[in-house]
């Protein structure tokens, strides 16, 4: 089994030409979320080979959609469950398909460049976010009434970039790790039962798959938990904040859950919970890792801006009624991760 790892500092497959294309439309999942994560991986079988019992599945959600919009990317761009690899910085849509890209019945397509690779798409449905890594692509769609998915092999296509097709496995349930960092500087005295109780509740939520990471930093970084290795509801349910005071090494916490998390087939999302501008500075390697790692950040009392945006995937901003947005902030993240699909790539 692949593994997933996020950190909250806080499918493929290939086949013959595509004869026969066809789709069909999304419908309810029924299934539970818990059945849902014994799925497990699908063997990729000839796409575009019309099956009108074939679906993809929606995702149903494990808790109570946020009522509002709370993250923000920078470029005005505002989500209600952030893409982990938006558009433009981790792929793109393509304006005209590769002429290998053949499509006898005329069905609408839409093409994507991820990485080396090209995805060919149902147009019923779009990707929302993808990233390739060393041996395939992540990735989260949705259908035209904005609801996600899980597509399965009869809804796309992998190509090389010079027209090979590519064989590929489908894994809708990996595991995942999630490591979360919480600023302990003495600012954040008066943040700690909105944090705590935020976190009890997260680590309540049905996603038992999860392994968590936890880093609280102040004047210095202490782990708590290395990721990958414990159950979120393990993690969670044990911790206990340390004493508030001192700096706000964030950049320093930073760098540790990124060396942490930092594997070859893994999501890694880094979610920071924190109050204040970062007190230490940055090292030569933060950079790149962000860039491999999406980061998302809660900066906590009166803050209008983001001090890390030049790190961040997208961050938001909790002035008022922190409990409410520290929960929706851990809720959205979660799903996200939980909702992408992962693509390995057989030879």
């Amino acid at each position: 089994m692949r593994h997933i790892g996020v950190i909250i500092i806080a499918a493929i497959a290939v086949s013959h030409d595509a004869m026969s294309q066809s789709f069909s439309p999304p419908t309810r999942d029924t299934q539970s979320f818990e059945k849902g994560e014994k799925e497990g991986k699908q063997r990729s079988k000839a796409f575009f080979v019309f099956d009108p019992k074939s679906k993809a599945k929606t995702i149903d959600f494990f808790f109570v959609p946020p009522a509002k919009k709370i993250f923000y990317d920078g470029r005005n761009n505002v989500f209600l469950f952030p893409p982990l690899y938006p558009e433009d910085r981790y792929f793109t849509r393509l304006d005209h398909s590769p002429v290998f890209i053949k499509n006898p019945k005329s069905e609408l397509l839409s093409v994507y460049k991820i990485g080396r690779y090209l995805l060919s798409v149902s147009a019923a449905y779009e990707i929302f976010s993808a990233a390739a890594h060393e041996r395939g692509i992540f990735m989260l769609a949705r259908d035209r009434n904005g609801n996600f998915v899980h597509l399965g092999p009869q809804h796309f296509a992998l190509y090389s970039e010079n027209g090979n097709k590519i064989d590929a496995q489908i894994i809708t349930n990996p595991k995942k790790g999630i490591s979360i960092l919480i600023d302990r500087s003495g600012s954040m005295d008066g943040f700690d039962d909105d944090v705590v109780s935020a976190i009890k509740e997260f680590g309540k939520l049905p996603v038992v798959r999860n392994l968590c990471g936890l880093y609280e930093f102040s004047s210095s970084v202490r782990v708590v938990q290395r990721p990958m290795k414990v159950q979120c509801r393990i993690v969670l349910d044990k911790y206990r904040l340390a004493t508030a005071g001192g700096g706000t090494a964030l950049f320093e916490a930073m760098e540790k859950s990124y060396r942490d998390g930092m594997t070859r087939e893994n999501i890694s999302v880094v979610l920071i919970v924190s109050d204040g501008r970062p007190s230490d500075s940055p090292g030569p390697s933060l950079k790149r890792f962000s860039e491999r790692i999406p980061t998302f950040v809660l900066w906590v009392g009166n803050h209008v801006q983001d001090y890390i945006s030049e790190y961040s995937t997208s961050h938001a901003i909790a002035n008022s009624g922190v409990h409410g947005v520290l929960k929706d902030f851990f809720n959205s993240i979660a799903f996200s991760v939980h909702s992408h699909q992962v693509l390995i790539i057989k030879n």
